[in-house]
């Protein structure tokens, strides 16, 4: 005959063993979802455009993250300034990507503009400034669809690039 009475310690002893075989298969579910999301692709993080900080003018509109700027005029200049820091200032980053492009309502000679950006670092104008990302100069015809990459952008510095 069966003893239906069971010690406390019997009771424990058997749910941690049922209890460590479900744990070992939750760790081993994790670490696989773990290691799922480590082979996915990167997914690219939100657009960054230049580092530093501009004068406003009534030519330009500049968009909070420095990466869509709207050309309002057939010419503009904007006077940036580069971050501070040593050696030469990294003014568009790798991976970042700067758009210039046409306001809609300027379609004067087919929407074509000419950007002077004119580029000098915080600390000293003499450094260098980098420009390793990219740069697009659209037009955009007055529904907004990109006709071109007729824009024309310029970039000065007195401490050269």
């Amino acid at each position: 005959m069966r003893n239906p009475v069971c010690s406390p310690l019997q009771v424990e002893g058997r749910a941690s063993a049922e209890h460590r075989g479900r744990r070992v298969g939750r760790t081993l579910s994790s670490a696989l979802a773990l290691a799922t999301m480590l082979a996915l692709p990167a997914r690219p993080v939100a657009a960054q455009g230049f580092t530093g900080t501009y004068t406003p003018n009534s030519d330009v509109a500049i968009n909070g993250a420095q990466d869509q700027i709207t050309v309002n005029t057939p010419t503009a200049t904007i006077e940036w300034q580069a971050p501070a820091g040593t050696g030469d200032s990294d003014f568009l980053p790798s991976g970042h990507v700067v758009t210039f492009v046409n306001n809609q309502s300027m379609q004067t000679n087919g929407g074509v503009y000419t950007v002077l950006n004119r580029v000098t670092a915080s600390d000293d104008p003499a450094r260098r400034i980098a420009i390793n990302g990219t740069v697009h100069a659209n037009v955009v015809d007055a529904n907004g669809v990109t006709q071109a990459t007729k824009g024309n952008v310029w970039f000065y510095s007195p401490g050269g690039y």
